[in-house]
C-alpha cells in the first residue's frame, strides 16, 4: 500500500476485474476501479468486528484532496452526529454574543431553510453540492442577503464540526469559493418632501392613533423601525426640559453601540400626546394591539399603515431615513452630523467617542431644523 497521488489516480487503468488502490496516508480510504473505467472513492471501517463501507464520491468529480478530507472526518464513535446536533451546539455557544434581534433571526433562518434539507443527516456525509443547492434555492426566491447570511452560518457550523469531530472538509467553505452573481441593488423607495407631507396629513385621520404617532415619531427622529417599535418610556429623559433625549442602549441598535437622539419639539409633542395625562416611568411607548397585556408592535404594522393609505410600491418606512438624509444634504447640513444622526458608524474607536460627545449640539440643531421642515411640509399638504 502506497500513498496515492493525483497522477496515480488519473493513470489507473481498468482491468478485467475491479480492484482497489489504498491510500497509506488516510486510513480506510481507497479508490475502487471497475472494469468499465469508473473510479469511485470509498472508505472502509471496522466497527465492532464488522466491516462498513461508505461511498464518498466519484473521480474526477471528487479529487484526491477532497476524498482525503471526507475520509479523515469519518469517526466510528461520532460519525452519526447530525447537522442539527452541531447547529444546536453552535447556537448555544454564540447565543450570548448576539443582540436581541439576532437571537431570534439567526436561528429562525437556519431552522426554516437548512434543517428541513440536511438537519438530520450525519454532518460528515454532507457535500458542498448540497450546501450550494440550499443557497441557490434561497437566492431563487430573490432573498440574496438571506442566502449570503446562511452561507456564513453554515460555514461556521461546519468549522465547529471540524474542531469537535476532527472533520477536515468544510463543504460550506468550498461552496462559498464559487462566486455567485447578484442583480443590481434596488434601493427602497424614499418619499419626497411633498409625499412626506401628504402622508403626515393622512395620518391625522388614521383609525389607530398609536400606529399613526409611531410613524410620525419615526419620521421626526429618522430612526429605524425596530428602534421605534421597541421604544420604552424609560429611555426618554427631560421631555418637559430643555434637552429632551431618547437614549438607546447598545443591544437595541443595529451596530451594537449606544445611540442618543436629541428630540425636536415636534417629536416631544408626539410623545406627550401618546403619554396622556402622566408620562409613564417605563413600558412600551407604542405598544401593539393585544387582548391581554401590551406587547411590541408587529414589524409589519407601520408598512401596512402605508399600504392602507395608498402608498404601496411608492414609499417604504425605511425610506424615510433616506428622505431625511437627502433633504439635509441638499440643505447643506454637515455630512458627519447627518451620519451621526442616522447612527452610522465610521472611523476608529477614539474618533467615534469624540464624535459622540462633540456632535450633540450640532445634532440637536439638525433635528430641530428637521422637525420644522417636517411640520412645514405637513402644514402645506393639509392646506391643499
Amino acid at each position: 500500500m502506497a500513498e496515492l497521488t493525483d497522477r496515480l489516480v488519473r493513470t489507473a487503468q481498468p482491468k478485467e476485474r475491479q480492484y482497489k488502490l489504498f491510500d497509506s496516508s488516510t486510513r480506510g480510504l481507497h479508490l475502487l476501479v471497475k472494469p468499465n473505467g469508473t473510479k469511485t472513492w470509498r472508505h472502509r471501517q471496522d466497527i465492532a468486528g464488522r466491516e462498513r463501507i461508505k461511498t464518498l464520491g466519484h473521480w474526477p468529480d471528487m479529487p484526491l484532496s477532497h476524498a482525503r478530507a471526507m475520509a479523515g472526518g469519518i469517526r466510528a464513535d461520532e460519525d452519526q452526529t447530525t447537522f442539527r446536533d452541531m447547529f444546536e451546539l453552535w447556537e448555544g455557544q454564540r447565543f450570548h454574543d448576539w443582540g436581541p434581534h439576532n437571537r431570534k433571526v439567526i436561528p429562525n433562518r437556519v431552522i426554516r431553510y437548512v434543517l428541513p434539507e440536511i438537519g438530520d443527516r450525519p454532518i460528515a456525509t454532507i457535500r458542498a453540492s448540497e450546501v450550494r443547492r440550499i443557497i441557490e434555492s434561497v437566492r431563487n426566491e430573490g432573498k440574496y442577503e438571506t442566502a449570503s447570511r446562511l452561507l456564513q452560518y453554515m460555514t461556521q457550523i461546519f468549522s465547529l464540526a471540524c474542531v469537535h469531530l476532527d472533520l477536515t472538509f468544510n463543504p460550506a467553505a468550498e461552496a462559498g469559493r464559487l462566486r455567485m452573481s447578484r442583480p443590481p441593488v434596488t434601493h427602497r423607495p424614499a418619499a419626497t418632501m411633498d409625499q412626506l407631507g401628504e402622508i403626515l396629513a393622512q395620518l391625522e385621520a388614521y383609525p389607530n392613533p398609536t400606529t399613526a404617532r409611531a410613524l410620525e415619531f419615526l419620521i421626526l427622529t429618522a430612526a429605524r423601525t425596530g428602534e421605534v417599535r421597541g421604544a420604552d418610556w424609560s429611555e426618554l429623559s427631560e421631555l418637559r426640559g430643555k434637552d429632551p433625549v431618547w437614549h438607546l442602549s447598545a443591544e437595541r441598535m443595529k451596530m451594537n453601540r449606544p445611540h442618543a437622539v436629541p428630540l425636536n419639539p415636534q417629536a416631544v409633542d408626539v410623545l406627550l400626546r401618546q403619554a396622556g395625562t402622566d408620562i409613564p416611568r417605563s413600558g412600551l411607548v407604542f405598544p401593539g394591539r393585544t387582548e391581554s397585556e401590551p406587547s411590541m408592535m408587529s414589524q409589519n404594522t407601520l408598512i401596512f399603515a402605508l399600504y392602507r393609505l395608498g402608498w404601496r410600491g411608492k414609499v417604504t418606512v425605511h425610506g424615510f431615513r433616506s428622505t431625511f438624509s437627502t433633504h439635509a444634504s441638499e440643505a447643506g447640513k454637515a455630512p458627519e452630523v447627518i451620519e451621526k444622526a442616522l447612527a452610522h458608524i465610521h472611523g476608529n474607536a477614539v474618533r467615534r467617542a469624540y464624535a459622540r460627545a462633540a456632535y450633540h449640539q450640532p445634532r440637536r440643531e439638525l433635528m430641530n431644523w428637521w422637525g420644522k421642515e417636517v411640520a412645514r411640509t405637513k402644514r402645506i399638504a393639509t392646506l391643499l
